[in-house]
Protein backbone atom coordinates (compact mmCIF):
# COMPACT_ATOMS: atom_id res chain seq x y z
CA UNK A 1 0.00 0.00 0.00
CA UNK A 2 1.60 3.61 -1.04
CA UNK A 3 1.28 6.33 1.53
CA UNK A 4 0.96 9.78 0.79
CA UNK A 5 5.00 10.30 1.41
CA UNK A 6 5.70 7.64 -1.27
CA UNK A 7 3.51 9.92 -3.75
CA UNK A 8 5.19 12.83 -2.99
CA UNK A 9 8.74 11.28 -3.52
CA UNK A 10 7.31 9.23 -6.75
CA UNK A 11 6.11 12.90 -8.02
CA UNK A 12 9.05 14.91 -7.27
CA UNK A 13 11.46 11.79 -8.82
CA UNK A 14 8.61 12.58 -12.21
CA UNK A 15 9.98 15.95 -12.33
CA UNK A 16 13.48 15.65 -11.59
CA UNK A 17 13.17 13.37 -15.01
CA UNK A 18 11.09 15.61 -16.89
CA UNK A 19 13.55 18.25 -15.68
CA UNK A 20 16.57 16.53 -17.07
CA UNK A 21 14.88 15.23 -19.72
CA UNK A 22 14.37 18.82 -21.06
CA UNK A 23 18.11 19.57 -20.87
CA UNK A 24 19.65 17.41 -22.93
CA UNK A 25 17.24 16.94 -26.20
CA UNK A 26 19.29 14.56 -27.74
CA UNK A 27 19.34 11.64 -24.55
CA UNK A 28 15.83 12.02 -24.64
CA UNK A 29 14.70 11.38 -28.34
CA UNK A 30 17.20 8.71 -28.19
CA UNK A 31 15.18 7.55 -25.05
CA UNK A 32 11.97 8.34 -26.92
CA UNK A 33 12.90 6.56 -29.94
CA UNK A 34 14.49 3.63 -28.35
CA UNK A 35 11.56 3.35 -26.06
CA UNK A 36 9.03 2.81 -29.29
CA UNK A 37 11.16 0.59 -31.29
CA UNK A 38 11.24 -1.50 -28.77
CA UNK A 39 7.34 -1.37 -27.97
CA UNK A 40 6.86 -2.06 -31.55
CA UNK A 41 9.23 -4.47 -32.02
CA UNK A 42 7.51 -6.64 -29.55
CA UNK A 43 3.96 -5.35 -30.59
CA UNK A 44 4.92 -6.87 -33.84
CA UNK A 45 6.30 -10.33 -32.67
CA UNK A 46 3.81 -10.90 -30.02
CA UNK A 47 1.01 -10.61 -33.23
CA UNK A 48 2.85 -12.97 -35.28
CA UNK A 49 3.20 -15.43 -32.23
CA UNK A 50 -0.44 -15.17 -31.88
CA UNK A 51 -1.21 -15.45 -34.99
CA UNK A 52 1.05 -18.51 -35.80
CA UNK A 53 0.82 -20.70 -32.20
CA UNK A 54 -2.03 -19.28 -29.96
CA UNK A 55 -4.73 -19.39 -32.18
CA UNK A 56 -5.52 -22.68 -33.58
CA UNK A 57 -5.76 -23.60 -37.68
CA UNK A 58 -8.81 -23.53 -39.01
CA UNK A 59 -9.00 -26.48 -39.79
CA UNK A 60 -11.22 -30.38 -38.32
CA UNK A 61 -8.97 -31.40 -35.53
CA UNK A 62 -5.78 -29.03 -35.82
CA UNK A 63 -4.03 -31.45 -33.02
CA UNK A 64 -4.21 -34.62 -35.02
CA UNK A 65 -2.50 -33.17 -38.39
CA UNK A 66 1.07 -33.77 -38.49
CA UNK A 67 3.46 -33.10 -41.63
CA UNK A 68 6.24 -35.55 -42.96
CA UNK A 69 8.73 -35.08 -45.37
CA UNK A 70 12.22 -35.68 -46.42
CA UNK A 71 14.85 -33.20 -46.44
CA UNK A 72 17.43 -34.02 -48.97
CA UNK A 73 21.07 -32.17 -49.08
CA UNK A 74 20.96 -29.27 -51.89
CA UNK A 75 17.19 -30.02 -52.78
CA UNK A 76 15.68 -29.10 -49.26
CA UNK A 77 11.78 -30.25 -48.39
CA UNK A 78 11.00 -33.23 -51.47
CA UNK A 79 8.90 -36.09 -51.58
CA UNK A 80 8.93 -38.47 -54.35
CA UNK A 81 5.68 -40.19 -56.32
CA UNK A 82 7.10 -43.61 -54.87
CA UNK A 83 7.28 -42.63 -51.56
CA UNK A 84 4.56 -40.99 -51.46
CA UNK A 85 2.40 -43.69 -52.36
CA UNK A 86 4.41 -46.45 -50.17
CA UNK A 87 3.74 -44.36 -47.37
CA UNK A 88 -0.17 -44.63 -47.97
CA UNK A 89 -0.24 -48.40 -48.27
CA UNK A 90 2.39 -49.02 -45.78
CA UNK A 91 1.03 -46.49 -43.25
CA UNK A 92 -1.43 -47.88 -40.21
CA UNK A 93 -1.03 -45.54 -37.64
CA UNK A 94 -2.05 -42.29 -39.68
CA UNK A 95 -5.86 -42.37 -40.30
CA UNK A 96 -4.90 -40.50 -44.12
CA UNK A 97 -2.27 -39.16 -45.70
CA UNK A 98 -2.52 -36.19 -48.56
CA UNK A 99 0.33 -34.52 -50.64
CA UNK A 100 0.75 -30.84 -51.83
CA UNK A 101 3.17 -30.06 -54.74
CA UNK A 102 5.09 -26.96 -54.64
CA UNK A 103 3.03 -23.34 -55.15
CA UNK A 104 2.64 -23.36 -58.91
CA UNK A 105 2.24 -20.22 -60.49
CA UNK A 106 -0.04 -19.91 -63.79
CA UNK A 107 -1.52 -17.38 -65.55
CA UNK A 108 -5.52 -16.80 -65.74
CA UNK A 109 -6.32 -16.07 -68.89
CA UNK A 110 -9.78 -16.06 -70.60
CA UNK A 111 -12.30 -14.02 -68.46
CA UNK A 112 -10.85 -10.23 -68.60
CA UNK A 113 -7.55 -9.17 -68.37
CA UNK A 114 -4.93 -12.23 -67.97
CA UNK A 115 -4.23 -12.33 -64.04
CA UNK A 116 -1.05 -14.26 -62.45
CA UNK A 117 -2.44 -16.77 -59.87
CA UNK A 118 -0.64 -19.09 -57.13
CA UNK A 119 -1.95 -22.47 -56.66
CA UNK A 120 -0.54 -25.41 -55.44
CA UNK A 121 -0.98 -29.47 -56.83
CA UNK A 122 -2.74 -31.01 -54.62
CA UNK A 123 -4.26 -34.82 -54.15
CA UNK A 124 -7.82 -35.86 -54.18
CA UNK A 125 -7.99 -36.18 -50.70
CA UNK A 126 -6.50 -33.26 -49.68
CA UNK A 127 -9.28 -31.53 -48.30
CA UNK A 128 -10.55 -34.14 -46.74
CA UNK A 129 -7.13 -34.79 -44.24
CA UNK A 130 -7.56 -31.31 -43.52
CA UNK A 131 -11.52 -31.60 -42.61
CA UNK A 132 -12.85 -28.85 -44.99
CA UNK A 133 -14.47 -28.72 -47.87
CA UNK A 134 -15.96 -27.09 -50.73
CA UNK A 135 -19.17 -24.36 -49.85
CA UNK A 136 -19.87 -24.30 -53.11
CA UNK A 137 -19.64 -27.31 -55.34
CA UNK A 138 -17.43 -30.51 -54.99
CA UNK A 139 -14.05 -31.63 -53.89
CA UNK A 140 -11.59 -33.53 -55.93
CA UNK A 141 -12.61 -37.31 -57.03
CA UNK A 142 -10.84 -40.04 -57.54
CA UNK A 143 -10.39 -40.20 -61.02
CA UNK A 144 -9.26 -36.47 -61.21
CA UNK A 145 -6.23 -37.51 -59.39
CA UNK A 146 -4.86 -39.78 -61.72
CA UNK A 147 -2.58 -39.49 -64.61
CA UNK A 148 -4.07 -37.98 -67.53
CA UNK A 149 -7.38 -37.27 -65.39
CA UNK A 150 -9.54 -34.50 -65.74
CA UNK A 151 -7.83 -31.04 -65.14
CA UNK A 152 -9.89 -29.20 -62.00
CA UNK A 153 -9.20 -26.88 -59.79
CA UNK A 154 -11.08 -25.28 -56.61
CA UNK A 155 -11.09 -21.62 -56.77
CA UNK A 156 -10.51 -19.26 -53.51
CA UNK A 157 -13.77 -17.26 -52.25
CA UNK A 158 -11.77 -13.83 -53.01
CA UNK A 159 -11.08 -15.03 -57.08
CA UNK A 160 -14.47 -15.95 -57.06
CA UNK A 161 -15.54 -12.82 -56.05
CA UNK A 162 -13.59 -10.84 -57.85
CA UNK A 163 -13.57 -12.58 -61.19
CA UNK A 164 -16.61 -14.20 -61.71
CA UNK A 165 -19.12 -11.85 -59.69
CA UNK A 166 -19.36 -14.58 -57.11
CA UNK A 167 -21.31 -16.31 -60.09
CA UNK A 168 -22.52 -20.09 -59.05
CA UNK A 169 -22.42 -21.03 -62.86
CA UNK A 170 -18.60 -20.76 -63.36
CA UNK A 171 -18.77 -24.70 -61.50
CA UNK A 172 -17.34 -26.38 -64.18
CA UNK A 173 -17.32 -24.35 -66.53
CA UNK A 174 -13.96 -24.33 -68.35
CA UNK A 175 -11.35 -21.82 -67.32
CA UNK A 176 -8.52 -21.31 -69.25
CA UNK A 177 -4.67 -21.42 -67.58
CA UNK A 178 -1.52 -20.57 -69.02
CA UNK A 179 1.45 -22.46 -66.73
CA UNK A 180 4.94 -21.56 -67.74
CA UNK A 181 5.18 -22.99 -71.43
CA UNK A 182 2.23 -25.02 -71.19
CA UNK A 183 -1.56 -23.76 -72.48
CA UNK A 184 -4.11 -25.97 -70.17
CA UNK A 185 -7.68 -26.03 -69.91
CA UNK A 186 -8.96 -26.74 -66.21
CA UNK A 187 -12.58 -26.46 -64.97
CA UNK A 188 -13.51 -25.32 -61.52
CA UNK A 189 -14.99 -27.86 -59.63
CA UNK A 190 -15.79 -26.10 -56.16
CA UNK A 191 -15.59 -22.87 -54.54
CA UNK A 192 -13.48 -22.60 -50.93
CA UNK A 193 -14.96 -19.80 -48.86
CA UNK A 194 -12.54 -18.06 -46.63
CA UNK A 195 -13.35 -18.10 -42.71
Amino acid sequence: MWTFAQFEIFGQDVRYSLRMMGKSFVVTAVTVLALALGIGANTAIFSIVRAVLLHPLAYKNPERLVWVTEILPRQGNLVFDADYFGWRRQCHTLEDIAAYGSWNESTLTGVGEPEHLRGASVTANFFHVLGVEPRIGRGFSAEEDRPGGARVAILSHSLWRRRFSSDPAVLGRAIAERQRIHRNRCSAAGIRVSR
